[in-house]
């Protein structure tokens, strides 16, 4: 590489620089924050966790730069000296990643979350539901009956009242667990899925609006 191509390639790099910067931020932030939305097993996968950690990380490290480049540019307005260029620099690019990083966050948050990995392996069958063995653990890499019919069930549920999903699911569980999400009714499926340490049980939450009717589930972790 001569000393031309050098110098052109670094201009490119400073004049396309947030671009770069922005589409980077975008990836990384799409990998950690959107890909478990697309697929759920990524939660369970040691490279995801690590990326989320490193993400985490940077995003601490930017609110830092960004901080600490706000304080210089005050302090030299105040000095009535000009700003540096490594301020603005620094200010440019962490409030580019802060930005784009936000967005990728704002996206995730408005997809609904999926249900876990392996439920869609089954459609709903109720003697199969109500027999006390599929409720344990059968394999730690396999779900249980309860949770493999779990996508055909949910999609049942609207429409019904109490009595009909009582009908369907059998009684609710008498235990304290979320009881300060004001649920009405709760369902043990088995253990949790789509995690890297998976100590934790897995449970279906039914509410129920002012007439008694399905409102929303949610499928939580203890």
């Amino acid at each position: 590489m001569t000393r031309t191509d050098f110098a052109s390639r670094l201009k490119y790099l400073r004049q396309n620089g947030l671009v770069i910067v922005a589409l980077l931020t975008a990836l990384f932030s799409a990998y950690v924050l959107l890909g478990p939305k697309l697929d759920p097993a990524l939660n369970a996968s040691l490279a995801h966790s690590v990326a989320l950690i490193f993400f985490l990380v940077g995003l601490f490290l930017h609110v830092i730069l960004a901080f600490g480049a706000v304080v210089g540019w005050v302090v030299a307005r105040q000095r009535r000296h000009p700003v540096g260029a490594k301020i603005r620099g620094l200010l440019r690019i962490a409030s580019t990643v802060l930005l784009t990083a936000g967005i990728c966050a704002a996206v995730a948050l408005w997809i609904p979350e999926p249900l876990p990995t392996g439920s869609r392996l089954r459609v709903f069958d109720r003697a199969a539901w109500m027999e006390e063995a599929n409720n344990s653990l059968q394999s730690i890499d396999r779900p249980t009956l309860r949770q493999s019919m779990l996508a055909d069930l949910v999609a049942q549920l609207p429409g019904r009242n109490q009595s009909q999903i009582v009908a369907m699911l059998g009684p609710s569980l008498e235990t304290p667990y979320f009881k300060h999400s004001e649920r009405d009714l709760i369902y043990y499926l088995g253990p949790q899925r789509d995690s890297l340490f998976p100590i934790d049980s897995e449970w279906l939450l039914i509410w129920l609006d002012e007439q008694g009717r399905f409102e929303r589930y949610a499928v939580v972790n203890d």
